[in-house]
């Protein structure tokens, strides 16, 4: 296999972190025929794009908060100063 496509660094993913497969990343590494590094850069590629994704949620999550708090303007930031 000259390039793991997204649907093949998936199914290493799931093969070898769902618990109900349990593979190795050796097994899956024969089973596509490509090596184990290969099998590990890509679990760890998709384990990459899975905590970016949450990230974007969760910013996007946050923002929608602040659009809805009526106290805060995002145009104009309330500056505080602490006496001394």
């Amino acid at each position: 296999m000259a390039k793991m496509t997204l649907k093949h660094k998936l199914m290493a993913y799931v093969l070898t972190q769902d618990a109900d497969f349990s593979y190795s990343q050796n097994e899956v590494a024969k089973l596509l025929n490509i090596s184990q590094s290969r099998i590990s850069e890509s679990v760890k590629d998709i384990k990459y794009q899975m905590t970016i994704r949450n990230l974007e949620k969760e910013i996007e999550n946050t923002k929608n908060k602040l659009m809805q708090h009526e106290a805060i303007s995002l145009n104009e930031p309330e500056i505080y100063f602490l006496n001394s």
